[in-house]
């Protein structure tokens, strides 16, 4: 699987249409604070929730520091799907991209 830096995966945010973030974190981190437009999916509802994601559109998976979303996109890669690892994960992404979300 390929990785992404978090200025990477902005840039690709911004840029194509058809690349969407993939938060793997569990719910109540996402309530912590969250990428815009991201797709909240925890890695404990992977295997049931990916059947709603569309194979067309190139996904980045961010998880707290980078160690479920390269599980959750090794399961979405064996599922047909291109997918990116997003480095360092939403506590890179607070630090480097947006400091208005909380670290943890």
């Amino acid at each position: 699987m390929i990785n992404l830096s978090v200025f990477e995966a902005k840039e690709k945010m911004e840029r194509e249409k058809n690349f969407k973030i993939i938060d793997v974190r569990e719910n109540w981190e996402h309530e912590i604070g969250a990428i815009e437009n991201s797709i909240k999916m925890p890695l404990s509802n992977l295997v049931e929730d990916f059947k709603s994601l569309n194979q067309s559109i190139e996904y980045g998976v961010i998880c707290h520091s980078g160690v479920r979303s390269l599980q959750g996109g090794s399961y979405l890669q064996s599922k047909g799907f291109k997918v990116f690892n997003v480095e360092g994960g939403i506590d890179k992404w607070s630090l480097e991209i947006d400091n208005s979300i909380d670290r943890y």
